[in-house]
């Protein structure tokens, strides 16, 4: 199957700090609101938080008091609104009476399934106990406000009496309701079940799109939650773009895309989740090329119109003012979004991801080309535009398919004069970035060797040089390096990697059919090796 079709898919990557936070934020029955923009992984990251928590909270497991029984999970996209409009139309209500009866027996959802999961886990706490006695559910005709809050307090009480723990909420798409005349009811509802009815021993995780941030009940001015966390889920970094593009690769047994190709996929998603999970998917049924990247563009402009209308939609004049210069420059200063309207803008195109932030100052740069090459075939932003600049990195990350070293030098410790000599001449000489383990005792203080080194000479260098010799083949750290070295050279061919060997030895790995540089015979140096890199380094380096 492939990994990355999103309707089967359990791929996750860079949400795993706010996944713990959130585990921490359950123990202390913290609520949490989710902000984040259409198809961002708002999702995604519900989903394994109701699967954890199923897991966790086994009926046969003894559990703390403070441990939920039961997950609730309520969609509205897919649930309230089917149910919703019929049952109250289009008059505004000021009691949730009316909202309330699809949840007692609507397609057996909300609290219908939610009396039935505590049903089964009161009944499943250990073999051969009775089950739980536990309160009838109101029937609809009776679910007004206070008796649904009255029913889920004994509810709660029948809980706390067998230690079984509270309730979990986790709803999804919760401003797709705010179209509806009674969605400020519905929120009221939420902040009285948590700071009155059930107290601390509900939690409750409110996930939607920009309309969360800055909400406010126009009746009483409150918030959705009270003190709730807020979390905001944009696109992903480039460490959890390069992991996503490549570990599913490898845990199928192949090779992972070319670094060319990987640059290719990062400019047309720039870490857009939904966007780069298609671009993928597309790339894993075949071959992963360049021609391959092209195909896979081209059929998601044809596919994906409708999202990228939606993202268009949400822009006025100004937004569309100032994503046109970012999209022609491919960066814009904060310096030139210092107004609060420009500001907001700014936030909008993030939160659509339509845009990055690059640092704490604002400046921002360009999000997905798709969406550039999308906007400009609607006439909405006038090409030509110029090549986009080259990344500067997050915080010494860079995208996928872009190097952070010219050279990386790998050598047994027999040879480090020689290293020293060749990393000189190359920095002094070719102005080349090098990877010299030596000065780089800072970056590499603290690191996990085994993770970090075979990421330098595999992905993080544009050319990997392996002095190689006897100590060099029998030592620990060097074959490590060799291997990252090797993989590369499966990858992006020969070329990506240079063999040195300085006394006659040889890599039993490398086909005979590799020309390695011999220095044993005393015909060249050190030196006629950086002259090499730094000549095919000028030659090449610009296209790469």
């Amino acid at each position: 199957m492939n990994p990355y079709t999103p309707s089967a898919s359990r791929l996750f990557y860079g949400r795993e700090e706010i996944f713990h936070d959130l585990l921490k934020d359950e123990e202390a029955s913290q609520p949490v609101v989710f902000i984040g923009g259409r198809r961002c992984g708002k999702t995604r990251l519900l989903q394994r938080l109701d699967r954890y928590l199923r897991a966790r909270y086994d009926p046969g497991i003894a559990r703390d008091a403070a441990e939920p029984a039961a997950i609730w999970q309520l969609d509205p996209a897919a649930a309230w609104l089917s149910a919703i409009p019929d049952a109250i139309g289009p008059a505004p209500v000021s009691d949730l009476a009316p909202h309330w009866p699809f949840l007692v027996d609507f397609q057996g959802l909300a609290l219908k399934s939610l009396r039935q999961a505590l049903a089964h886990v009161a009944g499943s706490v250990a073999d051969g106990d009775p089950p739980v006695p536990l309160p009838s559910a109101p029937v609809a005709a009776e679910c007004d406000a206070r008796t649904l809050e009255e029913w889920l307090k004994d509810v709660d009480l029948a809980l706390a009496k067998e230690r079984l723990g509270g309730i979990g909420l986790l709803l999804d798409q919760i401003t797709d309701i705010f179209t509806e005349p009674w969605h400020h009811d519905l929120m009221s509802f939420l902040r009285r079940l948590f700071d009155h009815t059930l107290r601390s021993r509900v939690w409750i995780v409110v996930a939607g799109s920009y309309a969360l941030d800055g909400y406010r009940n126009p009746t009483d001015g409150s918030p959705p939650l009270n003190v709730a966390k807020r979390h905001f889920l944009g696109d992903l970094n480039y460490r959890a773009r390069r992991h996503m593009a490549v570990e599913p690769f490898v845990a199928a047994g192949r090779l992972p895309p070319a670094d060319e190709v990987l640059r290719a996929v990062d400019r047309s998603a720039a870490g857009n989740v939904w966007l780069l999970t298609l671009m993928l998917e597309d790339l894993f049924e075949v071959e992963p090329t360049l021609h391959a990247v092209r195909e896979a563009e081209e059929g998601l402009l044809d596919r994906q119109n409708d999202t990228f209308e939606r993202w268009a939609n949400a822009l006025s004049a100004n937004g569309w003012e100032i994503y046109s210069q970012v999209a022609t420059h491919g960066f814009l200063a904060a310096e030139h979004i210092k107004t609060v309207p420009a500001r907001a803008t700014r936030n909008l195109l993030e939160y659509q991801s339509l845009v990055h932030r690059c640092n704490p100052v604002g400046d921002i740069e360009l999000g997905p080309d798709l969406f550039r090459r999308w906007a400009a075939e609607m006439g909405k932003i006038q090409p030509p535009f110029p090549p986009r600049p080259e990344p500067k990195g997050e915080g010494g990350l860079l995208p996928p398919g872009y190097y952070r070293y010219d050279v990386a030098l790998s050598f047994a410790s027999p040879q480090r004069e020689s290293a020293r000599k060749l990393a000189d001449q190359l920095r002094i000489q070719g102005g080349l970035r090098v990877f010299y383990d030596q000065e780089l005792q800072h970056e590499l203080w603290g690191a996990d060797l085994g993770r970090s080194l075979p990421s330098v000479y595999d992905r993080e260098a544009q050319i990997t040089v392996l002095l190689i010799s006897k100590e060099y083949l029998e030592r620990h750290w060097p074959r490590i390096e060799a291997a990252a070295a090797l993989s590369k050279a499966l990858r992006d061919g020969w070329g990506a990697v240079l063999l040195v060997s300085v006394d006659g030895a040889r890599l039993p790995e490398v086909p005979e059919s590799i020309v390695v540089l011999d220095l044993s015979y005393g015909d060249r140096s050190v030196s006629d090796v950086a002259l090499d890199l730094i000549a095919r380094h000028r030659r090449f380096g610009a296209a790469a």
